[in-house]
């Protein structure tokens, strides 16, 4: 016999609870654990992933303030991780780990509204990555650092700052590149390098530049092609398949009219 609706939200209502009783459970461990090994890098990364589950919690019940408090915290056991480790091998390994940390707690500070204290924790990821990325960064160091730059282009645009966003998406765009060339089969870097392309666009268009938005479209319509030779029923490749032709009739369009400059983004954020 089937289930009726108030089964089923009984049902999901009990696993909610059970889930967050399984989570209180855990985190009283950690607080233990962390009592007796507080410096122990391997203890603080787990507590940051004990974070992270919180956070999933959160946002399950949809409390986006305890997924902030819960991504807040995972960002200072992840920073703490950081000044643990003391071999000198794995320091970047655990800058990436903070670096990812405040990319996330940024992306939910821009989704409430925060963008300028998003852009205060991006800052240091940029500063932090940077300290690791001179010699030769691992590409999961690399990938991050394009992430986070990214992120920073979407809370320039929140800020109503174009310039710097570009910016943002330029230095995205050359990590990405790299890995791209380095790794041609991997769509990872593909598909987050498309939508850097769109955006740029959009912003290159918006401030007059219909032929460097034109030049962009081009090569993320590439990009895109090439993602769905890899993988053809990619959704977000397919997307972008259908949106960049009608944004590029869209720019030549109304850069017959001067005064129609601006240009709605036709893609969700990435």
């Amino acid at each position: 016999m089937l289930l009726d609706h108030s089964e089923v939200a009984k049902s999901t209502a009990d696993s909610h609870d059970q889930f967050q009783r399984d989570q209180a459970e855990i985190r009283d461990r950690m607080s233990l654990l962390l009592k007796r090994e507080p410096d122990s890098p391997e203890t603080l990364k787990l507590a940051s992933l004990v974070s992270q589950q919180t956070m999933k919690a959160a946002m399950t019940g949809g409390d986006m303030t305890a997924y902030i408090a819960a991504a807040k915290e995972r960002v200072e056991y992840s920073r703490k991780y950081l000044q643990a480790e003391s071999n000198d091998s794995l320091k970047p390994v655990a800058a990436t780990w903070l670096a990812h940390s405040q990319q996330v707690l940024a992306t939910g500070l821009l989704s409430t509204n925060e963008p300028q204290a998003a852009e205060a924790v991006l800052q240091e990821a940029v500063t932090q990555l940077s300290v690791y990325s001179s010699s030769e960064p691992s590409r999961t160091l690399v990938f991050e650092l394009s992430q986070v730059h990214l992120t920073a282009a979407r809370v320039q645009e929140a800020l109503g700052q174009p310039g710097p966003a570009i910016l943002h998406y330029a230095e995205a765009l050359s990590r990405l590149v790299r890995l791209v060339q380095d790794y041609p089969d991997d769509v990872t870097y593909r598909s987050p390098m498309a939508l850097a392309l769109i955006r740029s666009a959009a912003l290159s268009h918006a401030q007059g530049n219909t032929s460097v938005a034109v030049e962009q479209l081009s090569t993320a319509d590439y990009q895109v092609r090439e993602i769905l030779k890899l993988v053809p029923d990619d959704a977000e490749a397919l997307a972008m398949q259908q949106a960049i032709p009608r944004f590029r009739t869209q720019i030549e369009e109304s850069a017959a009219k001067p005064e129609n400059v601006e240009t709605s983004l036709p893609m969700t954020q990435p």
